[in-house]
């Protein structure tokens, strides 16, 4: 009996430690793919800002079908 709760306990610790792993792996895939967001808006504002009202339809087509977006997400 005394020789289970130090062997609970260090399960327990490697399940925290593994648990905590597959979270931080998990926040490193949406910090990545927030980042690749933000530069896309950064990109399209830009695009946008710096082209005349009559193209952006244009702009905002050529955009949402760009393939290397497309294939980062």
């Amino acid at each position: 009996m005394a020789d289970e709760a130090p062997r609970d306990a260090v399960q327990l610790a490697e399940q925290v430690a593994e648990g905590f792993a597959a979270l931080s792996g998990e926040y490193q895939i949406l910090f990545d793919q927030q980042k690749q967001l933000e530069s896309k808006l950064s990109w399209a504002k830009q695009q946008v800002s710096d082209s005349p009202s009559s193209s952006l339809p244009f702009v905002m087509n050529n955009f949402s079908s760009r393939p290397a977006a497309a294939s980062r997400l």
